[in-house]
């Protein structure tokens, strides 16, 4: 299976979003950027997929389904919600906008662990060759004292390797379930600036799926139910879930969004409850649509900028320890000598 990157889903969503501003529709769409020159594989299987969906009279978010495991459920929920809502475009738009912080979040992550990395796999040998050595130079050392050290200090770095690979596994794991599960969600959230990261994306789409349903008409309950699913956030999903009951009951939104501060803030919960009664609640979602968009840019750089450090300085303090360790190793020998000398 080929690799589908943040980088080429940006562009991939743009030129939807281009093609559908200008009337094209997305058969026509497709074909145009199927005939364009260096279209990767990826984006080929994504768009012949939405043709023979198209062809066989599915929607063009079940379409899209027949693109994963190259497209997750995130995609799939906010382009079915943009059908539904009759605004196909500010779908592709917000997908292209998600995935070009993404990838400019990543780079920037990547680019500040290349010192750091360089730094930590350049001392952990040298500083475990270095023990080896005075090892093997004491005067009542053996002949495998020196190897049995750089065995333990091998076992201690494998060992730290196999906990970041079960961090990243682990981390994996819970973003996915954190989609359909609250308390996944509530724990991630927590999470110092991750969470705040996290929180401004999901409401993000949450604002802009729930702004297409109030413009195209749907009933309130339906909105607010289908603005949680594609908020892709366990605890607005099951928020939107239960507001959604309380308004088919006959209560207002407010009572909706005020129902779990964890998943709409009482800022938030507060604004939507005025702009309710004085009848300008589109505008209103609209203009949070653009806040939580902003915050969640100034987010992912804060993410960008802090998850490096934090690497450094684990690797700083790691490169101390095995600093110190070699120091010890070296006043070992020096006293080792001085103890042989009669």
């Amino acid at each position: 299976m080929p690799r589908f990157s943040a980088r080429e889903k940006s562009h991939f969503f743009s030129s939807f979003e281009k093609y559908i501003r200008a009337g094209m529709g997305m058969e026509r769409a497709c074909q145009s950027m199927l005939d364009l020159p260096g279209f990767t594989q990826a984006e080929q299987i994504v768009c012949r997929g939405i043709l023979a969906g198209l062809e066989s009279g599915e929607t063009i978010g079940d379409s899209l389904k027949r693109g994963q495991p190259l497209l997750s459920d995130l995609e799939v929920e906010i382009i079915s919600a943009a059908e539904r809502g009759g605004f196909l475009e500010i779908g592709f738009g917000h997908l292209g906008q998600y995935f070009h912080r993404l990838h400019q979040t990543r780079r920037k992550i990547l680019k500040g662990l290349i010192y750091p990395l360089i730094l930590g796999h350049l001392a952990i040998p040298v500083s475990l060759f270095a023990m080896t050595m005075f090892a093997r130079a004491m005067p009542d050392a053996d002949t495998g004292s020196g190897f049995d050290l750089a065995k333990s200090g091998a076992v201690w770095v494998m060992m730290i390797y196999a906990v970041f690979v079960l961090i990243a596994l682990v981390g994996v794991r819970l973003h996915r379930k954190a989609r359909n599960s609250p308390a996944a969600d509530r724990f991630l959230n927590r999470i110092p600036v991750i969470g705040a990261a996290r929180r401004s994306l999901a409401l993000s789409r949450f604002c802009e799926v729930f702004h297409i349903f109030l413009l195209a008409g749907l009933r309130m309950s339906e909105a607010l139910e289908g603005a949680g699913r594609a908020s892709q956030s366990g605890q607005i999903r099951a928020a939107a879930k239960s507001g959604a009951n309380l308004i088919r009951n006959g209560n207002p939104l407010s009572e909706a969004v005020f129902g779990d501060p964890e998943a709409f803030p009482n800022d938030f919960a507060r604004a939507i409850a005025t702009a309710e009664e004085s009848g300008q609640l589109d505008g209103e979602i609209a203009r949070w649509a653009q806040f939580y968009t902003e915050d969640a840019g100034e987010a992912m750089e804060r993410l960008a900028e802090w998850a490096p450090r934090v690497f450094y300085w684990f690797i700083l303090v790691l490169v101390a320890v095995l600093f110190i360790k070699v120091g010890l190793a070296y006043f070992g020998l020096i006293e080792g000598w001085l103890n042989f000398m009669p």
